[in-house]
């Protein structure tokens, strides 16, 4: 199977970390923590877009041509950058709750985001954390779901059984594509006395 292929049969794929990943990873883990209002204290902004202290080396990454090849295929015609983020996220007490639910975005029927380790991320740490593509199908049509919602793991359950999600783990630099309009997903759920996840 080609890089791209798993991306277009199961709407996600794992890219290796590569010298431009680690380098964007670096980047942004060595800006100051200096938060912006997210409205979620879990998943906490370093940036907004536009601003002056996104790091280059994230942007080149993100226009890396593999990396744009690989999604225009998916969409079958051109694709743009349509946003940088970079989010910290800690422990907090009451959850799960908000995206820390399961749920899709809202928006266009297709989107693939790159999601970027900017930290190791273990089990622990609060992956990014996703259904096949097969199973995310099935809890549509059994939910009725619109992208207003966001469901519980209880809910997950009743409509399609035990099936435990699939999490992106792996060291600081690894890389995602995952088309987030389809999958069902959750984040940000790091366990109390484990390091936070930097993400972008």
């Amino acid at each position: 199977m080609n890089i791209g292929d798993k991306l277009l049969v199961d709407g996600w794929e794992q890219l290796p970390p590569s010298a431009e990943s680690i380098a964007a990873a670096n980047a942004c883990a060595a800006l100051p923590l200096k938060f912006i209002s997210s409205g979620k204290p879990f998943l906490r902004k370093l940036f907004k877009e536009g601003c002056d202290n996104i790091p280059p080396q994230l942007l080149a990454l993100a226009e890396n041509k593999c990396i744009v090849d690989i999604v225009e295929h998916y969409f079958g015609e051109p694709a743009k950058v349509a946003s940088l983020r970079l989010f910290h996220s800690i422990h907090v007490p009451n959850g799960p709750y908000k995206s820390q639910l399961y749920h899709c975005d809202g928006g266009p029927k297709e989107m693939v985001k790159l999601l970027l380790h900017c930290s190791d991320v273990g089990p622990n740490n609060g992956p990014f954390s996703f259904l096949p593509l097969d199973i995310s199908t099935t809890l549509w049509e059994k939910t009725d779901y619109s992208t207003d919602r966001r469901l519980t793991d209880a809910q997950v359950e009743q409509a399609i059984g035990n099936i435990k999600p699939i999490q992106a783990l792996g060291p600081k630099g690894s890389m995602f594509l995952l088309d987030t309009a389809k999958l069902f997903h959750f984040g940000a759920r790091v366990s109390q006395g484990a390091d936070p996840r930097l993400a972008a």
